[in-house]
C-alpha cells in the first residue's frame, strides 16, 4: 500500500511559483515523494514487524525454557545419583557398625571363656596347693 506523505499538488504548485515549469516541478516532486515513502514507515510495517520480533521472543525464550527444563531434569538425575550414594554410604556404614557390635559380643565372649578358664585353673592350682599344703603338714 502506497502512502503519499508529500502533498504533491500543492509541492507543484509551489516550485512553478518560484520558476520550475510543470514538467520539471512534477519529475522533482515525484522524485522526492518516491524517496519519502521509500523511508516512510506505516502503521501495517509496525504490525508486521511487532508479529516479527514476537514470534522470534516467543521462539527464543520456548528454546530458554527447553534448556532449563533440560538442565532442571539433569539436576535432577545428579541429586538422585548423590542421594543413591548417600544411601548406600548410610547402608555401608550400618554394616559396618553391626560388624563391629558383632565382633565386640565376640571379644567379650571370649573374654568371659579366658576368664572363667583362669578361675577354673587358679581353683585347681589352689586345691593342688591346698593338698601340697595338707601332705606337707602330714610329714611334718
Amino acid at each position: 500500500m502506497s502512502i503519499n506523505a508529500l502533498d504533491t499538488h500543492r509541492a507543484v504548485k509551489a516550485l512553478r511559483e518560484v520558476g520550475f515549469d510543470e514538467n520539471q516541478a512534477e519529475i522533482m516532486v515525484d522524485t522526492v515523494n518516491k524517496s519519502i515513502n521509500e523511508n516512510v514507515v506505516t502503521k501495517t510495517d509496525l504490525e508486521v514487524d511487532r508479529r516479527d520480533v514476537q514470534a522470534e521472543a516467543k521462539t527464543e525464550f520456548d528454546k530458554v525454557k527447553d534448556e532449563i527444563r533440560y538442565v532442571q531434569a539433569e539436576a535432577k538425575t545428579e541429586f538422585d545419583k548423590v542421594r543413591a550414594e548417600i544411601r548406600d554410604v548410610r547402608t555401608e556404614l550400618d554394616n559396618v557398625k553391626d560388624k563391629i557390635e558383632q565382633f565386640e559380643i565376640r571379644m567379650e565372649n571370649k573374654m568371659e571363656a579366658r576368664e572363667q578358664r583362669t578361675i577354673n585353673r587358679l581353683g585347681g592350682l589352689m586345691i593342688a596347693l591346698a593338698g601340697l599344703v595338707v601332705a606337707a603338714v602330714k610329714i611334718l
